[in-house]
């Protein structure tokens, strides 16, 4: 009977740390990379859909901009890095289209977008859909603050 019972918690025991590991390898895939936060600013360019670009600012400020049938739709607003996520949070965003059907700007509610940062080599992604090709917003260059368009 003794044995029974010693038997049972080894099961327990190893049912627990297998369900850790395995909770532990899914869970990293939701968190974002870690990166410097003074490699953040700088142009990034969707890589699917229109080339959407995102100028994110050292003074914690953004401009996201695409152009829509001959027009230049664009918002702005704060950025905040989350290093222990590895995610960007910006504020009083919206992706601008995502209401086709309206085609301007200024009808579509804004909000916050959370994105997590993924690096590959030395380039920084912002993750838009892990489940699209390419459904990111990769940087391609810096940006001068006094040259905002």
């Amino acid at each position: 009977m003794g044995s029974d019972n010693a038997d049972d918690k080894s099961i327990m025991k190893t049912r627990g740390l297998l369900t850790l590991i395995l909770v532990t390898l899914v869970s990293c895939d939701f968190f974002g990379d870690k990166v410097d936060k003074e490699k953040l600013p700088g142009r990034y360019v969707f890589q699917i859909w229109g080339k959407d670009t995102l100028d994110v600012y050292s003074n914690g400020t953004y401009s996201y901009h695409k152009w829509w049938y001959g027009k230049k739709l664009q918002n702005s607003g704060t950025w905040t890095y989350n290093s222990n996520m590895g995610e960007v949070d910006f504020d009083n965003f919206s992706f601008l289209t995502d209401s086709i059907s309206l085609g301007d700007s200024t009808f579509l509610p804004r909000g916050r977008w959370i994105t997590r940062i993924k690096t590959e080599d030395d380039e920084i992604r912002f993750v838009y859909a892990s489940d699209i090709y390419k459904g990111y917003f990769l940087k391609v260059d810096s940006v001068d603050y006094k040259k905002k368009d």
